[in-house]
């Protein structure tokens, strides 16, 4: 519940961009191209991880306790 809406966000501003004609000035500056896709997932990436993270440390503060501990969380096992 927590990266869902972020990541909706994520995609809207990227649609935002190229409506608004952004990516076109940016095709006529002198940098590495895929830069202006690739810098806003890497930090959208960044910030999911870091939410995700929070959302469980909260979980783990109020008595979430999953049979594999923490490391069960990140890894499936059934």
């Amino acid at each position: 519940m927590t990266v869902v809406p972020m990541t909706v966000y994520s995609g809207t501003t990227l649609c935002a961009d190229i409506a608004k004609g952004i990516n076109n000035r940016f095709r006529t500056m002198s940098f590495w191209q895929p830069a202006s896709v690739l810098g806003p997932l890497l930090t959208d990436g960044l910030r999911y991880i870091v939410a995700s993270l929070v959302a469980l440390g909260m979980g783990f503060l109020l008595g979430f306790r999953p049979d594999g501990g923490f490391i069960g969380v990140i890894g499936t096992s059934d």
